[in-house]
């Protein structure tokens, strides 16, 4: 990861100082990432409105937006988005440019964990033509995580031939989508193909494992993506990576995340702890939440307290805020946690409702440790 110095030495051109150092606000501005995963979310939020107004780029206009809509600030994360489909470069653009504008819009709301507002920048009808296949998945992608199964299988289906003879990656996105729809044999239909680059084997063994830990076999899973794991550089496991390889990285932080779940549930829970340490480090908000949740159930099993974790997790992510508080209350009196730690699962679950093989067996892994630790 590129270290605060780092950052601070490369921005010394462009503030210009004699004596070559940033400006107070300048310095502190490049600490919102910080401050916001150590759960200081209301305290990193004007330092991302300083940096994306200082140094108005998509990347930074769309890290501040993020952060508002967890702070559930939404109308004004809205204006942002706006801002950043206004774009210059956008003025001039035609129609398919412009969804495409709009879909890194919906990819960083998905991110963030709000699907239901990424489908408001992917139009019914945006990227349907066959040569924008990736548009069209996008959205499926956004219809399954916000619930809407039935309104996703109908265009999977428009759009697999094209799909099929694109590039591996929009294959193999395309099985994953089957997969989480319901279908899982047209998703293994997709994956027997030959799949030559280590990159995508790991793409395809990770894919597969849903379906292992949807059947309960939780040694298959580990083993699954303990090699999947291993299909790629280790240099991926990282805080940070180049640009071109996030979405490899994100994919192995959703591996280890599901890793660690599958460790845990054949007992395996130092290995699964080290695992979602790991995981936790990805920029989804769905798997940075699963993976915090589950050390959150290590911590109970180990007879630790759990606010500390919880708290930056509330502080985080706002949503969470609310349960946070209703499981540190039932843990430190020792009563049932059942609907605290429901309530705090369905918050999860809101970020991503494809995702039943992480949120339904997590459920169970809080539960075990919360009664555990009150024996």
């Amino acid at each position: 990861m590129r270290s605060l110095v780092a950052l601070l030495v490369s921005g010394i051109v462009l503030a210009g100082r004699a004596d070559g150092r940033l400006p107070a606000d300048r310095a502190q501005m490049y600490l919102a990432e910080t401050l916001d995963a150590q759960g200081s979310l209301l305290t990193a939020l004007p330092l991302y409105q300083t940096r994306a107004g200082q140094s108005p780029t998509k990347a930074n206009r769309l890290r501040y937006a993020g952060a508002l809509m967890r702070a559930g600030r939404g109308a004004e994360a809205k204006a942002v988005y706006a801002q950043v489909c206004a774009t210059p470069e956008s003025a001039d653009v035609g129609a398919a440019d412009r969804a495409r504008i709009a879909a890194v819009c919906a990819s960083n709301l998905l991110g963030n964990g709000f699907p239901e507002a990424a489908l408001e920048y992917i139009g019914a009808g945006a990227g349907e033509e066959p040569g924008e296949p990736a548009l069209v998945l996008l959205r499926c992608r956004a219809l399954l995580a916000a619930g809407q199964t039935a309104a996703a299988r109908p265009i999977l289906a428009a759009v697999r031939h094209a799909a099929e003879r694109g590039a591996v990656g929009m294959r193999l996105e395309l099985a994953r989508a089957y997969i989480l729809s319901g279908d899982p044999s047209a998703g293994r239909a997709l994956l027997d193909g030959a799949i030559e680059e280590s990159v995508g084997q790991m793409f395809r063994a990770s894919i597969l494992s849903d379906l292992a830990m949807a059947n309960g076999e939780w040694v298959a899973a580990a083993n699954s993506l303990a090699d999947a794991e291993h299909k790629v550089p280790p240099v991926l496991d990282r805080k940070r990576v180049d640009r071109a390889w996030q979405n490899v990285q994100r994919e192995l932080r959703a591996a280890q995340l599901r890793k660690a779940i599958s460790l845990w549930k054949i007992g395996d829970r130092r290995q699964a702890a080290g695992a979602a340490t790991r995981a936790r480090e990805s920029d989804q908000e769905f798997v940075r939440s699963a993976a915090t949740l589950l050390l959150v159930a290590a911590d109970m099993s180990a007879g630790h307290p759990v606010a500390p974790r919880l708290d930056v997790l509330a502080g985080h992510d706002r949503r969470f805020a609310a349960p946070v508080l209703r499981v540190e209350h039932v843990v430190a009196r020792a009563s049932d946690a059942r609907g605290a730690l429901s309530e705090l699962i369905a918050v999860l679950d809101s970020q991503d409702r494809s995702q039943a093989v992480v949120t339904s067996p997590l459920l169970a892994i809080l539960m075990e440790a919360a009664q555990r630790s009150v024996r």
